[in-house]
């Protein structure tokens, strides 16, 4: 079997604050291994996720909760690439590579820049994973607010 994903985009209109967030439940192929996920790919309404998010989003946590029992993962990486490589903290346009996510419990990781700043979306994210583990799942949440 392939690794596949299901997505879901979801906007929250509150006190003049509208935030996102774009949840990924991924399944790894029975070799273990992740096809790069692309934001380009995916479809909100008519549009492509990317050309939603790059009206204003700016990027703000990744989230990250493990399958369980059967499914549960290994001790997993997640790599979020802009593909603009616009000066960040780290190189070649990586936001965010969160190695060694937990095998059994949600983990946050704050995204911002050199500056401290989050992340503006200004082109499309490819998010990618490895380590995951023969037909292991995990789910992966993008989620920032309008800047």
């Amino acid at each position: 079997m392939a690794s596949s994903y299901t997505h879901d985009l979801q906007f929250r209109y509150r006190e003049n604050e509208e935030t996102f967030t774009l949840t990924l439940v991924v399944t790894a192929h029975t070799d273990g291994s992740v096809t790069n996920i692309c934001t380009d790919d995916m479809t909100y309404m008519t549009q492509t996720v990317t050309d939603v998010l790059k009206k204003g989003f700016w990027l703000t946590a990744i989230d990250t909760i493990p399958g369980t029992g059967g499914d549960q993962p290994d001790a997993y990486t997640v790599d979020v690439f802009d593909q603009d490589a616009i000066d960040i903290s780290m190189t070649t346009g990586n936001i965010a590579d969160i190695a060694n996510r937990s095998q059994t419990v949600k983990e946050r990781f704050i995204v911002s820049d050199t500056s401290g700043y989050w992340w503006e979306i200004t082109s499309a994210l490819t998010i990618a994973l490895s380590s995951l583990g023969a037909s292991n799942k995990t789910t992966v949440i993008l989620s920032g607010t309008k800047g």
